[in-house]
């Protein structure tokens, strides 16, 4: 009778020793390939959608829309709250390495679900607060791809993926900031396509699949770092999907960047108006006082006796400092609290040079009328050179001219 050389193990992590459960995660490369398809199976069971996931998804998007439709950035911090985190996302970052096409298909539907989600409820809020501006959100920078942002999201993904592995739980503080890049953009993308803003929806829909896109690939790249590397050349070529997926997403945001127009920015656009002022100001010197004096008459000799010839009295001015013009730089503090865009030339298509923030202050260089629109040339604090819609800019009060003294 010949005794079994091992002992089987089992089908849950769990169930192995604690000590040896730690080791299998803190060094996944090390564990035996029946160690590695277990550690792979619980990871799979624990990024899967479920019924929670569903729920918390229609409370925070309805939260979200809250926040959108009454401005209030308490509502939006509770949306933050209630937002899954997005299991969904580290499912599919593991397909490469499963190919367990099962969960990757109810990880892609269940992905979807929120999209639609973030979508109607911006739409809603687009349906009946059309005129809603949501500038105390700070959500300017979900229309084009920002750097912070796509950092922010790379980052949380990177750091989730190592929480999911090395402590068995999902790290919802850290998940938070996916829900907030990924589900709020969406948001102002219904909401923008109800309102009419040219280019803003397609831009906020870009940018929100672009950090999707971009948190896909983080997560894939931290577990193949970590160890769950692809065994296979189509698990490689599947694990290159969220690298395309980033640089298709990424180039489309970018062109379609200068055609984007806020939806505060097209309210602007709407003929009101307004006052130019004179970009350069006379400066008050002192002038003399015009002294008039009366020049007598001057007798002539007679040379018939019928022709004389006199000189009428007139008025001479004594010669007098003439006024100086001198440039004196007009400012101008931006008055949109939710930001601006500074474009290459005075048209909403134009491409963007830079934002400015609401309070900034800008030097006021031109000024031209497209239509019944007035547009500034203005000049950043940066030295930044572009032109912005008038009614973006509160400016001074132009003073009179001085005038000469009686």
């Amino acid at each position: 009778m010949s005794l079994p050389s091992s002992e089987p193990l089992p089908d849950d992590i769990h169930e192995l020793p604690p000590a040896r459960q730690r080791h299998l995660r803190r060094m996944p490369r090390a564990a035996s390939p029946a160690e590695w398809e277990i550690l792979l199976e619980s990871l799979l069971n624990l990024t899967r959608p479920t019924l929670e996931f569903f729920l918390l998804a229609l409370l925070g998007t309805v939260v979200s829309g809250a926040a959108l439709y009454f401005n209030e950035p308490l509502l939006l911090i509770v949306a933050l709250v209630l937002l899954p985190f997005t299991n969904p996302v580290f499912n599919l970052a593991l397909y490469p390495a499963s190919r367990k096409l099962g969960f990757a298909l109810k990880s892609l539907i269940s992905l979807i679900v929120p999209i639609i989600l973030s979508l109607g409820a911006g739409m809603l809020v687009g349906w009946f607060a059309p005129e809603t501006a949501f500038d105390q959100l700070a959500l300017t920078t979900f229309n084009v791809p920002w750097w912070p942002n796509l950092a922010a999201v790379a980052g949380s993904a990177f750091f989730c993926s190592l929480i999911l592995i090395r402590q068995d739980r999902l790290p919802r503080l850290a998940g938070a900031i996916l829900s907030y890049e990924i589900f709020l953009p969406l948001t102002l993308a219904g909401f923008g396509l109800i309102v009419g803003a040219p280019a803003f929806w397609p831009g906020a829909s870009l940018t929100a699949l672009l950090h999707l896109a971009v948190a896909l690939l983080a997560a894939t790249l931290a577990f193949i770092v970590i160890g769950f590397a692809p065994k296979t050349l189509f698990g490689w070529s599947l694990s290159l999907f969220p690298v395309v997926l980033t640089l298709l997403f990424l180039t489309a945001a970018t062109l379609l960047s200068g055609q984007i127009v806020l939806p505060w920015e097209s309210k602007a656009l709407t003929p009101t108006p307004t006052e130019a002022i004179a970009l350069v100001e006379e400066t008050d010197l002192p002038t003399a006082t015009l002294a008039p004096t009366e020049t007598p008459p001057i007798s002539t000799a007679t040379l018939q006796p019928t022709v004389t010839q006199t000189v009428t009295p007139e008025w001479t001015a004594t010669p007098s400092a003439t006024p100086t013009l001198e440039p004196t730089v007009v400012y101008g503090v931006i008055v949109a609290e939710n930001g601006a865009i500074v474009r290459e030339e005075p048209s909403t298509t134009a491409l963007v040079v830079s934002y400015v923030n609401d309070g900034d202050l800008v030097t006021l260089i031109g000024q031209y009328l497209s239509g019944n629109t007035l547009w500034y040339q203005v000049e950043t604090e940066y030295g930044e050179v572009g032109w912005m819609l008038g009614s973006l800019i509160q400016t001074p009060t132009p003073t009179p001219s001085p005038t000469p003294g009686e």
